[in-house]
Order: C-alpha cells, then structure tokens, then sequence
C-alpha cells in the first residue's frame, strides 16, 4: 500500500518555519533511523537532543496527512521538528520505508497458545505490563444480565471495577520512567495519581464522560496519560 502524496507546503501548513528548518536539517544529517510503514501509519525514529531517539506516529487518510505525534517535550503549536524530518525523508527516500503488518492483522495471525506465548514473553521482558493487564482485566470480564433486569438498569450498565492499587502503579510507571527518557514535572505526579483515585473512588466524578484525562504539567499537556473507567480499554 503506497502511502498519499504531499508536498513540502502540506508539511509547512502544520510547522513553524523554525520547526521545518531544523526538520530539514535532521532529514539531512541522517537523524531518522528508521520508517515503517502500517497500512495507513508512517512511524519513524529520529534522533534528538535525548540518548534514546523519538518516536514519530504520522496518520493518513485517503487523500492525505491526517495528524502526527511525537514522544518529544515540544510544545509550542504546530509539528516539532521530528514530525518535519520523518515526513521529509520518507517523501524524499521512500524506498527506505519498510512495510510491516498492522496490529490487528499480526494478531489475527496467532493461535490461542501463541498468543498466550507472546503474552508472557513480554511481561517478561517488561515486567510492568502486567499492571496495565492487571487494570484492564476487570473489563473482559463483564457481569452477565439476569432475567430480572430491569430496562433502566440495561440501558445503563454498571461501569466494570477498577483497581485502584492497579491504575495507581500504572500512572507513577508511565509518568515516572518513560522508556528511560527525562521526564518533566514529577511534581504533578502525585496530584495525578490523586485526582485519578477520586475518580476511582466516585468522588465528584462525571461518569458520563468515558475518560478522564490527567495531565503531567500545565507546560506538557502532551505528556498527560488517558485512563479509561469504561470505554476505550486504553491507556
């Protein structure tokens, strides 16, 4: 699958000139180490000002660019320059994306024991997805209706139960270590977690909302993680 055209002024529509400027020069001096390709997702490594390099996700549509994240702090309005140089060098050195199954196709592909398999080996190799599987486990397994449910309580569920211990270790794993990466606003740390046990707790929670999103700093909303009390499943 080949991925849209787009040109210089598509990637310019979405950057600062700074941004693209130095996005031209990463592109230049070899900085993205990596393009793969997803159906319709272009993820890159580009190497920055931290050890290990970031990680770029640009999403497309029929037609054309339909967003783009980074793993880098930069915030200040449009595409960081990571964005600008995985676009460029993918546009300018397409025979350099690799072509990889998407996730649900890769999965499909695997019986019940691989995927039990796979499973464990990469909690072995990262011990603290067992806490995100541990969280979620509450989820896949619903409680069945009755013959006397009432019709009100059908058209409203009960939302499925969290584990506090769960979401907690979760939450300091994800803004505390960050894949080995110089995590900013370890102050806000401990409000997140606070505010994400109210939420457990049913204090002063709006449980029509499907997430609630804590963010890590008023500088690097970005950085916020989305924990969901009973709709997507997804940090």
């Amino acid at each position: 699958m080949s991925l849209p055209a787009y040109t210089e002024s598509d990637i310019r529509q979405h950057a600062s000139a700074d941004s693209f400027q130095r996005g031209r020069e990463y592109c230049q001096t070899g900085s993205v180490s990596s393009l793969i390709q997803r159906d319709a997702v272009l993820q890159a490594e580009v190497q920055g000002s931290d050890v290990d390099p970031y990680r770029v996700q640009i999403t497309f549509d029929a037609a054309r660019l339909a967003g783009a994240s980074c793993t880098c702090p930069y915030d200040w309005g449009g595409w960081c320059k990571h964005i600008v140089a995985a676009l460029l060098a993918a546009r300018e050195r397409p025979e350099q994306i690799e072509e990889r199954q998407p996730a649900q196709r890769l999965i499909a592909s695997l019986n019940r024991d691989q995927l039990q398999a796979l499973l464990l080996k990469l909690i072995e190799i990262e011990p603290e997805l067992l806490d995100a599987i541990e969280a979620q486990m509450p989820r896949l397994n619903p409680v069945p209706a009755t013959a006397g449910t009432s019709t009100a309580a059908s058209a409203h569920p009960a939302r499925p139960a969290v584990d506090p211990q769960a979401v907690r270790r979760q939450l300091r794993s994800l803004l505390g270590h960050g894949g080995g990466r110089s995590w900013r606003g370890y102050g806000h740390v401990g409000a997140a977690v606070s505010a994400v046990s109210d939420v457990v707790a049913g204090r002063g929670a709006d449980w029509g909302r499907r997430r609630t999103r804590i963010a890590c700093g008023a500088r690097h909303p970005h950085r916020g993680v989305s924990v969901d009390l009973g709709g997507s499943g997804r940090f």
